[in-house]
C-alpha cells in the first residue's frame, strides 16, 4: 500500500493534541522567487497557481511573467522540464489572460484567465496532455461578474466538472461537458454571500462537499446546495485562520487531507499568518481539524521576504508521495512532507 509522505516523522507526532507545538513538515524541494533560473517565477503578483498531474508526475505553474507561460516541473525535485503550449493565438482576453490552473484525473489540463464583470470574458483554456495545444473549453459569455479567483477541476472524460469563483461573485460558477472537450453552464452553487470563495475552492473528490476560503472570515465546507457544512477552527494554533488563501483538496488512502497556503494579507514580517502552509486532516471532522503539519517559514528563502498583498497563491498535493505542494507568490513554491512515512490509517488520532 502507497504511503503518506506528510503525516509525521514519529508516531509521538500522531498523539499530540491541537495545542502541542505544530510539528514543522519538511522541504523536498523549493524554488525562490527571483531566482536568476526561474524568471518566470518573480516578485511580481504573476506567479498564482499550480497544480499536480497525476498521470505525469508533473507540478504545473501558471505564470504571466514575460509573459502567460506553463512551466512543467518534475514533481519529485522541482527540476523544469518543460512548458505548455500557450499560443497566443488561442490565449487571449481577460483582466489577466491567465490565473489559476487545475488538472482532471485523466491528466487534461485547464487553465482559466480572471475577469471583473460580464464584459471582459470569462474563458477555460484545455490541453489534452502537456504535448497538445491549447483548445478553449468555456468560451467568453458564461458569466456575468468576477470569476477566476478561484478555480479547481474533478472528474474525467465526460464526467469532468469545472468550478470557478471570484471576489464579489455569490456562486460556485459550474460548467460540464458531454464529450469531455466542451463545456456548458452547469446549475451554479449559490453561497448566499459574495465573496466566499474567493480565494480559494477545493471540492471533495465526490463533489457533494466543497471547502472555501475568504480573506477575512473563517474557512468552512458548504454542499452542494451552498449550505453551510461547518466552519474550520480559525484559531492560529489549531485550524485556519482567516487570513489564510487557496486551499486544496485530496484523498489518499481513505485519509481526507486539506492543504491551505498562507494569504499574507498582512505585514509579512508580522504575525505567522503570513509565513507558512498547512497541512490539515480533515475525515471525521472539518469542524476540529487535526493538523498534520506546518511549512517552513515561506518568506525568508532570500533573507527577507517579499510582500504578497493580494494573498495569491497555491495548495495542492502530489497524490504520489502524499505531499503538499504549496505556492506563496512573490516568495516560493515547493514540496513538503516527510522522510519517516507512517500511515495515518493505521492510528486514532481522535
Amino acid at each position: 500500500m502507497k504511503r503518506l509522505a506528510i503525516i509525521c516523522t514519529t508516531l509521538g507526532v500522531l498523539a499530540m493534541s491541537a495545542s502541542a507545538a505544530v510539528p514543522t513538515l519538511t522541504e523536498n524541494w523549493g524554488l525562490g522567487a527571483g531566482n536568476p533560473a526561474t524568471t518566470w517565477f518573480a516578485n511580481d503578483n504573476n506567479t498564482r497557481s499550480a497544480a499536480y498531474n497525476p498521470v505525469t508526475d508533473h507540478v504545473l505553474v501558471a505564470s504571466r511573467t514575460g509573459g502567460a507561460n506553463i512551466r512543467i516541473l518534475d514533481a519529485s525535485n522541482g527540476t523544469v522540464v518543460g512548458a505548455l503550449d500557450a499560443s497566443p493565438a488561442v490565449i487571449t482576453g481577460g483582466v489577466f489572460v491567465i490565473n489559476e490552473i487545475d488538472v482532471a484525473d485523466d491528466g487534461a489540463i485547464y487553465l482559466c484567465n480572471l475577469v471583473t464583470s460580464a464584459g471582459t470574458g470569462f474563458k477555460v483554456y484545455r490541453w489534452a496532455n502537456e504535448s497538445a495545444p491549447p483548445t478553449t473549453a468555456v468560451p467568453a459569455g458564461s458569466v456575468n461578474q468576477r470569476t477566476g479567483d478561484s478555480f479547481a477541476v474533478r472528474g474525467s472524460g465526460t464526467s469532468t466538472v469545472l468550478y470557478a469563483s471570484g471576489s464579489g461573485n455569490q456562486f460556485i460558477e459550474v460548467f460540464t461537458t458531454a464529450d469531455g472537450v466542451n463545456f456548458t453552464d452547469g446549475t451554479d452553487i449559490d453561497l448566499g454571500t459574495v465573496s466566499l470563495g474567493r480565494m480559494g475552492l477545493a471540492p471533495r473528490t465526490d463533489n457533494t462537499n466543497f471547502f472555501l476560503s475568504s480573506n477575512g472570515t473563517p474557512k468552512r465546507e458548504v454542499n452542494s446546495a451552498g449550505v453551510l457544512v461547518s466552519l474550520i477552527d480559525s484559531n492560529d494554533s489549531e485550524g485556519l485562520n482567516n487570513a489564510m488563501g487557496d486551499l486544496g483538496f485530496a484523498e489518499i488512502n481513505g485519509v481526507d487531507l486539506l492543504a491551505a497556503a498562507s494569504g499574507n494579507y498582512l505585514n509579512p514580517d508580522t504575525g505567522s499568518t503570513a509565513r507558512f502552509g498547512r497541512v490539515l486532516r480533515v475525515t471525521a471532522s472539518t469542524a476540529s481539524p487535526f493538523i498534520i503539519g506546518d511549512t517552513p517559514n515561506l518568506l525568508d528563502h532570500l533573507g527577507a521576504s517579499n510582500a504578497n498583498t493580494n494573498g495569491t497563491g497555491a495548495a495542492t498535493f502530489d497524490t504520489a508521495r502524499g505531499s503538499a505542494i504549496i505556492l506563496i507568490s512573490n516568495n516560493r513554491i515547493g514540496s513538503y512532507g516527510t522522510s519517516l512515512p507512517v500511515e495515518l490509517t493505521s492510528f486514532d488520532t481522535e
